[in-house]
């Protein structure tokens, strides 16, 4: 990608530049913002370092780039975590540059920034990004620190500290002084106090002089002087200012060219916001949606829609599936908020589709209905061919009538780096509400590139493995240790046998501490001290459902879905035991305590999981289980679909729950046992059952194969059904 490099004058943004061409990339042009007024030094700003911009000019003729300045007006009008757009925010000035930059230069397709852990500064950039319709590069985030600050210096990064605001920092001895020759007293105060050894705190910042992006010159600093703010004989506040440099050449180079660009003062770059048109019905599709939000009684709303063919034999193109998509989504988003939710605050989103061919394509019509900032996570898969489903989406969505009491959290980065993949669709990596932290299905790609990893089942599923450790560690969680259920979704690639069981079981058991250890998941969980249960005996294998389809995307073999108990549970009351407390009300109705498994052996062909917690969660899975079964002769699949009533009834009350309780309902059929005459007649009978008991409606899926995970071995089920409750 041509890639505009935001450059401040740190360290930490011209580092950035330079990973972005290690990665491939390549950096076309400078951007940066000062103050309005050029003879204040130090902006107080939530969003730029300012400290040095009267040396920024020099970076166009150093590096021989074109350089787009823009002069800060705006203010922090927003100061919240997550930013939405406001007229006079500091914020809109970066959207001004990057709009001025990529008229003057349209090839001009990413942006390069230095955040390495503020969320505030990451958010900003991306959201400006997306509405321009631009890539962010975020090679530093979630960087170990200690690691980054030793391959700045490795890199031959010449920075120099300009400013100091921390205990161990003193004017007259570092300011002027290189990474390298502080490298060690950092540390050393690290250790001793606390500090971000790359200033994330705000101890220091820099000023970079020197580095390969400068295939021209270096910049040498001939005066300054020391301003100081605040006189403090343990941390002391104070800046250097440059009063002259000039710029000596490199390898032979006589005189650098400078580019630089002024945004002008009038320029407004308005912004439109693209419309989609849905072009109403498509002919032979008909879209069906069910809600859930009548019957429940908690703290979910759910609803699910599908584009079926009105016959099986019609074929449609690629524009035509959108158009039906956008359809079913603005059908869905009414039905929602007529029943007193939103969109806005979904917590998951699960979408199949006939072919993962259409993947880019849905993705920009998902988009126009869901929140660009802070989407639900996601799945996305592909349906077996055996049914007349074109398209399936279920929502889960929070009861706003608890979102003042019970917060959503949620785990939103765009930006490519090398910490985790960044999503690649309008989803989160993942959503915290009410105890449950709920993972976006997560594939085994590469984080800087965003391609699949190569090498098989094991190299994907070591790479879903560390994905989701260090998204839990954001979290601040323990990835393995928390998990209390999961999705594990396996392409028709993946044959089923004892090598490939074993490697999948990895997922799910926890690692010793020589195999599993990661420099960027211990530094992060240190700092952001997560927490593990207390005393919970969790069984060998968490409570796991397989699925088979056709495809995942990109071409993936596994995809990981994981529901993993929250911190905010964890840490309430965490060293308690309730489990023997017959009066989970009150306060104690609000920790977690254990799981349970629930085996009914009658009739013998349904088998069945659940698990209680004293959160007042049930989770269980149905399995008819009659292995070799075929809907031409379905062994004990009248008595399993009979039982259901009677075990859900039982399982409910066991966690003490009632049917109104019931979230979300899931049902996974096998068409290559069952046919698309099977499959319907399965679905409508489930559904059926389910009415009968004012229960919402199952979210009704076809799929290659359906296993519990205990039982992987076995033949593939005909069908399995999934029931989440919570209060």
């Amino acid at each position: 990608m041509k890639v505009l490099a935001l450059v401040s004058g740190g360290k930490d943004s011209c580092y950035n530049a330079l990973l972005c061409e290690r990665h491939g990339h390549t950096v076309v042009a400078l951007g940066n913002l000062y103050p309005d007024d050029p003879d204040v030094e130090e902006l107080d700003s939530y969003m730029y370092q300012t400290v040095g911009h009267t040396l920024i000019k020099a970076y166009s003729e150093c590096t021989g780039l074109p350089l787009f300045r823009k002069r800060i007006v705006g203010t922090s009008v927003e100061q919240g975590l997550v930013y939405s757009g406001s007229r006079g925010d500091e914020v809109e000035d970066l959207a001004l540059l990057l709009m001025y930059a990529k008229e003057q230069m349209p090839e001009i397709t990413a942006v390069s920034s230095g955040a390495i852990a503020s969320d505030y500064q990451r958010s900003r950039v991306e959201h400006v990004c997306a509405r321009l319709g631009l890539v962010s590069l975020a090679y530093l985030w979630h960087q170990p620190q200690s690691l980054l600050l030793k391959r700045m210096i490795e890199s031959h990064i010449d920075a120099r500290l300009v400013k100091v605001a921390a205990a161990g920092l003193y004017p007259s001895k570092h300011l002027g002084a290189s990474l390298a020759d502080v490298s060690g007293h950092l540390h050393h105060l690290r250790d001793f106090y606390g500090i971000h050894v790359c200033g994330e705190g705000g101890e220091y910042e820099t000023l970079t002089l020197d580095c390969p992006l400068f295939r021209c010159g270096r910049i040498v600093l001939d005066e300054s002087e020391i301003v100081v703010a605040v006189e403090d004989s343990m941390a002391p506040v104070a800046w250097l200012k440059p009063i002259s440099f000039h710029i000596e050449w490199k390898d032979g180079e006589q005189e650098g060219v400078s580019e630089i660009f002024e945004v002008p003062k009038e320029y407004s770059g308005e912004y439109i916001q693209q419309t989609l048109d849905d072009g109403g019905p498509v002919a032979g599709v008909r879209v069906e949606v069910e809600g859930g939000g009548e019957h429940h009684d908690g703290a979910y709303g759910s609803c699910h829609g599908y584009c079926v063919k009105t016959s099986p034999d019609l074929r449609f193109e690629e524009d035509q599936i959108c158009q039906a998509f956008a359809q079913l989504l603005s059908t869905m988003k009414e039905k929602i908020e007529r029943m007193g939710f939103t969109l806005d605050h979904g917590v998951f989103c699960t979408l199949f589709v006939s072919d993962m061919a259409y993947f880019g394509r849905l993705n920009e019509v998902y988009a126009h209905f869901f929140p660009s900032v802070n989407p639900p996570s996601r799945a996305t898969l592909e349906l077996s061919g055996d049914s007349s489903i074109l398209i399936a989406v279920h929502v889960l969505c929070t009861n706003p009538r608890y979102l003042h009491a019970v917060e959503r959290r949620v785990l939103h980065v765009q930006s490519m780096s090398e910490w985790a993949p960044s999503c690649i669709g309008p989803y989160s990596q993942a959503t915290s509400y009410n105890g449950l932290v709920r993972f976006a299905g997560q594939i085994a790609l590469d984080p800087p590139t965003l391609t699949l990893v190569k090498g098989g089942i094991e190299e994907e599923v070591a790479r879903v493995s560390k994905t989701c450790s260090l998204v839990g560690a954001a979290m601040k969680l323990e990835f393995q240790s928390t998990m209390l259920w999961s999705i594990l979704y396996i392409s028709k690639d993946v044959v089923i046998d004892e090598r490939s069981i074993g490697t999948l079981e990895e997922l799910f058991c926890s690692h010793d501490a020589d195999e599993g250890s990661d420099e960027h998941v211990e530094e992060y969980l240190s700092a952001t001290h997560p927490v593990v249960p207390c005393g919970v005996d969790l069984p060998m294998l968490p409570f796991v459902m397989v699925l088979q389809c056709p495809r995942l995307p990109r071409g993936a073999m596994i995809e990981l879905q994981s529901i993993n108990v929250g911190a905010d549970i964890l840490t309430y009351k965490a060293e308690s035991d309730s489990s023997d407390d017959e009066d989970h009300g009150g306060d104690t109705s609000n920790w977690y305590a254990g799981l349970e498994y629930a085996t009914f052996d009658e009739p013998d062909c349904l088998e069945v999981h659940a698990m209680y917690c004293t959160q007042h969660i049930l989770k269980m899975n149905m399995v008819h289980s009659s292995g070799g079964g075929t809907m031409s002769n379905p062994v004990g699949l009248e008595e399993t679909l009979e039982s259901i009533p009677q075990v859900m009834d039982s399982c409910l009350s066991m966690a003490r729950l009632s049917v109104k309780n019931v979230a979300q309902v899931n049902c996974y059929i096998n068409t290559s046992l069952s046919g698309h005459d099977g499959f319907e007649m399965l679905k409508d009978r489930v559904n059926q059952i389910l009415k009968d008991m004012g229960c919402v409606q199952a979210f009704t899926i076809p799929t290659s194969g359906v296993w519990v995970a205990s039982h992987l071995t076995r033949d593939s089920s005909i069908f399995g059904i999934e029931v989440f409750a919570q209060k």
